[in-house]
């Protein structure tokens, strides 16, 4: 199948028929996650290789109930062993870049993301901006649902006594 998008043309086999659908159905809310977990250079590594998880394994991808909430997971998983081999940066070769740089998270929010505990982080993120059930995050992170409320709770009151104390200086 030769299918062309923004210009670029591609040739994908016929076990590949449906992936770049299935990328950019997910892809746009995939990034705005990673962004707001791993800061705007990781989240283009983390997604580079989620993205390839997808390519690898496909059609299987199709079959998820949550995709976005399973790539998380994935590209989570995945740049912790590419850290731990390479030590490098794979997002120069990745055709998914910011289309909208407005649409970022702010700067200081990302900091202070950065500052909270990775479970807090995915809960506040999940939870507050994207609208996720305190269930969905507690099946993706494999903890209990008071937990997810917990690291919630603590996470908000954490952003909030970072983003005052910047606020002073």
């Amino acid at each position: 199948m030769k299918s062309t998008h923004n210009g670029v043309t591609s040739l994908l086999g016929s076990d590949h028929q449906g992936c770049e659908e299935f990328v950019e159905q997910h892809v746009g809310a995939l990034r705005h996650v990673l962004v707001s977990i791993h800061g705007a250079q990781r989240a283009q590594d983390v997604l580079a290789l989620a993205l390839e998880w997808v390519w690898e394994t496909w059609p299987r991808a199709l079959s998820l109930d949550h995709p976005v909430a399973y790539l998380v997971r994935v590209g989570a998983s995945r740049i912790r062993s590419w850290d731990s081999k390479e030590r490098g940066t794979i997002s120069r070769w990745h055709p998914y870049q910011p289309e909208h740089l407005d649409q970022l998270p702010d700067l200081d929010l990302e900091h202070a993301l950065t500052r909270i505990s990775e479970r807090q982080r995915l809960s506040v993120v999940l939870v507050s901006a994207f609208g996720w059930r305190y269930r969905d995050v507690a099946d993706l992170l494999g903890i209990s649902l008071p937990t997810v409320q917990v690291h919630h709770r603590r996470g908000l009151r954490a952003l909030r006594a970072v983003l005052n104390s910047e606020e002073l200086t």
